[in-house]
């Protein structure tokens, strides 16, 4: 007789999509395979990447650099960066901001090790700009308090932050000249081979991702439009 999936699977998934994902993938598993059972880590794509590569957790949901893709995995979407402000702020009124308009503003951004730190340094010195980090910080609702509270900015994936925008507590607006893009990729663990609990788990995990992706990484809604 066919044995249902059963187990713990250990699955981590960046902040960023955490808040859009996890009630959905949680609901869906309870109805369809009550006898999975969830243990979520979330928080930045270097902690959850880095879990993962330790053997701590079975399946990951993070963000990678297109630059030096690993091409391990499945990449199943790009999600847009964009550069938020508090509500008011001047900077983040428009739609799209080049990336030399970067420079010397402080920034808080997660600390290292940090793959997209090494994607900022890349193109701020072939732009001939200079990167103001004034803070590391490895939570992104921390990030976002500060942001909001005025004074400094953050480099975010567009998911991140939509309903802040659309409850105007924050401002965003698209990095551009080039654009900061970022692969959405959903991996096994390499440690071993994964149980019949795990593979249901990525299955679910992949389709509600793709079914959101299309709403969170688009059509930003902007505080402040003109």
């Amino acid at each position: 007789m066919h044995q249902e999936p059963a187990g713990l699977v250990r699955t981590g998934i960046i902040d960023s999509l955490a808040d859009a994902l996890c009630g959905p993938i949680y609901e869906e598993l309870e109805r369809t395979f009550p006898k999975v059972r969830l243990q979520l880590v979330t928080g930045m794509s270097g902690r959850v990447s880095a879990c993962l590569e330790r053997g701590e957790l079975d399946i990951a949901l993070f963000s990678e650099n297109t630059r030096g893709r690993s091409g391990k995995g499945d990449g199943i979407a790009t999600m847009p960066h964009v550069l938020i402000g508090a509500p008011g702020d001047r900077l983040t009124s428009q739609a799209s901001i080049p990336f030399d308009l970067l420079h010397d503003i402080p920034l808080v951004v997660p600390g290292r090790p940090y793959a997209f730190h090494n994607v900022l340094e890349h193109w701020a010195s072939r732009r001939g700009i200079h990167l103001n980090i004034k803070l590391e910080c490895d939570s992104l609702h921390l990030q976002k308090k500060l942001v909001g509270a005025g004074g400094i900015y953050a480099i975010v994936g567009m998911s991140a932050v939509s309903a802040e925008v659309a409850q105007h507590t924050l401002q965003a607006t698209r990095i551009v000249q080039p654009s900061l893009d970022r692969n959405i990729v959903l991996r096994l663990s390499p440690h071993a081979a994964p149980t019949e609990a795990c593979q249901v788990v990525h299955a679910v995990i992949r389709r509600h991702v793709e079914q959101a992706f299309p709403s969170l990484a688009q059509g930003l809604p902007l505080s402040a439009r003109p």
